[in-house]
């Protein structure tokens, strides 16, 4: 979308009531801000707050909560759980929030890594940081009644880029990888309760042999959300806010074509900020300036 097409958006998404009704009052002469009392809404639960993500959601409750709510079926019909899900899309598309949203559902020992927090400056020191994650985690499992336990690796083309021999630091932190989502597998009843959630903006960027079934047995695709699904990020992101009749969401969503949930939000917030601008008028710069 052009920058003109964004601002005229955000124009008409900021007629806001901005009056003694809502969360500021302006007087007629520009008098400062007053801050007007208003009951304070609890925080929401993360769930609601995924508009558009259904399937990734159902994905995650099937990889993390399915193999121990239904242990006995599954031994019935002789299956082995999928333990590993790749989530792979656009950036701002909901990948990390919704990871975060449904470990924190099911009440999962949610631990995150990242290249940042792995790679060392010393030649193993790397595999051994991924090494003592992967074995605090499985150890965990290991106890009798403990909750289940996520691995998320946020950004894992940085962490696990395809193996090239000029990059051979790399190469052996695939390689640590690769064994440890293996010894997962081995053991039912670590495999039970220890789920490996993954995340990439980029899937061609990644090592084809973490892709393979027994690792991430599921990819999933997080596209950008459709038009319905826009209209309730923004209904989400404006829920507090006193938007004025004229302000119509469908028309708003309709408009946003290719946004993603973050652009979403912060069009609500960027037009919330407009409606502040221009309720306080020239005062507002004058407390600025001043």
């Amino acid at each position: 979308m052009t920058g003109s097409g964004k601002r005229a958006l955000e124009a008409e998404f900021s007629r806001l009531r901005v009056n003694s009704e809502g969360p500021a009052a302006v007087s007629a002469q520009h008098s400062p801000i007053q801050q007007q009392p208003r009951p304070s809404s609890p925080t929401p639960a993360l769930i609601p707050q995924l508009a558009g993500l259904k399937t990734e959601v159902a994905a995650l409750r099937e990889l993390i909560e399915w193999p121990l709510k239904y242990a006995t079926e599954a031994q019935q019909l002789g299956v082995r759980w999928p333990r590993g899900l790749l989530l792979h899309g656009p950036p701002g598309c909901g990948k990390s929030l919704a990871v975060q949203a449904v470990a924190a559902e099911l009440q999962a020992d949610l631990r995150e890594v990242s290249a940042s927090s792995v790679f060392g400056a010393y030649i193993g020191q790397s595999e051994k940081k991924l090494r003592e994650v992967f074995e605090a985690a499985m150890e965990q499992a290991k106890l009798p009644g403990v909750q289940p336990i996520v691995l998320f690796l946020d950004e894992l083309d940085a962490l696990c880029p395809q193996r090239d021999a000029s990059r051979p630091h790399e190469a052996r932190v695939v390689a640590q990888l690769l064994t440890l989502l293996d010894s997962i597998q081995a053991d039912a009843d670590v495999a039970a309760r220890l789920s490996v959630v993954a995340a990439t903006n980029r899937p061609h960027s990644i090592d084809a042999a973490l892709r393979r079934p027994g690792r991430f047995d599921r990819e999933l695709a997080v596209s950008t959300p459709g038009p319905e699904e826009r209209a309730s990020i923004l209904q989400m992101h404006t829920a507090f806010a006193p938007l004025s009749p004229q302000v119509n969401l469908q028309r708003i969503a309709a408009a946003c074509q290719g946004f993603s949930g973050a652009d979403l939000a912060a069009l609500a917030r960027e037009a919330a900020m407009a409606a502040i601008a221009d309720a306080a008028g020239p005062m507002l710069s004058v407390q600025v300036t001043g």
